[in-house]
């Protein structure tokens, strides 16, 4: 399977095996995203992208903008 994932992907699942802070962030996430469906599962997917793009790199996601669409991201509302 992890063959499948892109270098990205392999290397996000091996820091939060390691790191403890990240590994609980990551379950709350997951958590959080299992009690929510349609709509409301993809708008808080996008919401937390756009937080973590906007702290991480001090920018946010506008239309036209390419500074790290260069990966497809599946968000699927079921």
């Amino acid at each position: 399977m992890s063959k499948l994932l892109p270098l990205a992907a392999i290397v996000a699942q091996q820091k939060i095996r390691e790191d403890a802070q990240l590994k609980s962030f990551y379950l709350e996430l997951l958590q959080k995203i299992s009690s929510l469906s349609g709509k409301a599962r993809v708008d808080f997917c996008r919401n937390e992208i756009d937080k973590y793009i906007s702290y991480e790199n001090n920018f946010s996601c506008k239309k036209g903008c390419a500074h790290c669409c260069y990966h497809l991201i599946s968000l699927s509302s079921s």
